[in-house]
């Protein structure tokens, strides 16, 4: 058995739209095929993975939920709108997602399941912050 595509993995829609409690309404195949949906979370495994096309059957099988979480991470604001909140100092803005758990708890387990794949694999921290200087 080798990995052969999102589109290959059973139920692969479905199971997006599971972890972000959507509906095919919300969240249609269509969209979530877009380049930059999931063939970009596809791509973007595929270059952490680098033996991606050697994978032993178990670790396709947490290859292929990485590539759901990923597409699912991805998919996020096209199902909610952002909930952008700010706070702003004297020389500082700073934005954040108000939904950041949420997304900050998906990309744990996707971080959980690349390490799990590849040993020497770093997990990436996802930041739910963005700051500015204000006023230089």
């Amino acid at each position: 058995m080798a990995y052969t595509g999102y589109k290959n993995i059973e139920n692969f829609y479905d199971n997006v739209r599971v972890e972000l409690s959507a509906t095919q309404k919300i969240l249609a195949d269509d969209v979530i095929d877009l380049a930059s949906k999931a063939p970009r979370a596809e791509s973007i495994l595929k270059s952490i993975i680098s033996d991606w096309e050697t994978l032993d059957e178990e670790k396709i099988k947490k290859f292929e939920l990485a590539v759901i979480i990923k597409t699912a991470i991805i998919c996020y604001n096209s199902v909610y709108s952002p909930n952008i909140k700010s706070e702003q100092i004297p020389t500082i803005k700073r934005e954040y997602n108000g939904n950041g758990a949420y997304l900050t708890m998906l990309n744990g387990e996707l971080n959980g399941l690349l390490k799990e794949i590849d040993n020497s694999y770093s997990p990436i921290i996802l930041s739910m912050f963005r700051t500015t200087q204000q006023g230089w």
